[in-house]
């Protein structure tokens, strides 16, 4: 049986512009209340708004194929964590920096949600 972001990857059709609309879907989707969690949603509000700082135009071909790797269930902890490093390390003035900080926090929770998941299997 497929996970709900397994389903959701194999329906976006594989591409960077299908992973940004499942992104802004996802967040339009939290802001709507419809899913509870808040990784896209303004910090420090009582209100379920967007953050503003999270733009889904600035999420890159690294940020896709890591959500790929997170589906498919091919990345390791340690490949995750170099990832959200590089990401957490670039340069402030990137103007990519932000969005992918905001996308890097929620995958990182899918993966670890995703590895609970499969060690309750076992």
């Amino acid at each position: 049986m497929k996970t709900e972001h397994e389903q959701s990857q194999s329906e976006a059709g594989g591409t960077l512009a299908a992973f940004r609309q499942e992104m802004a879907d996802y967040a339009a989707r939290e802001a709507s209340g419809e899913v509870e969690s808040g990784h896209f949603l303004a910090s420090g509000t009582t209100t379920r708004e967007q953050n503003p700082d999270f733009n889904v135009s600035k999420l890159t071909e690294e940020d896709f194929n890591m959500w790929k790797a997170i589906g498919d269930g091919t990345v390791s902890m340690e490949e995750f964590h170099r990832y959200a490093n590089g990401v957490s390390g670039l340069d402030a003035a990137d103007p990519t920096r932000r969005s992918r900080m905001i996308f890097s926090d929620f995958a990182g929770n899918v993966l670890l949600k995703a590895i609970l998941e499969k060690e309750i299997e076992e």
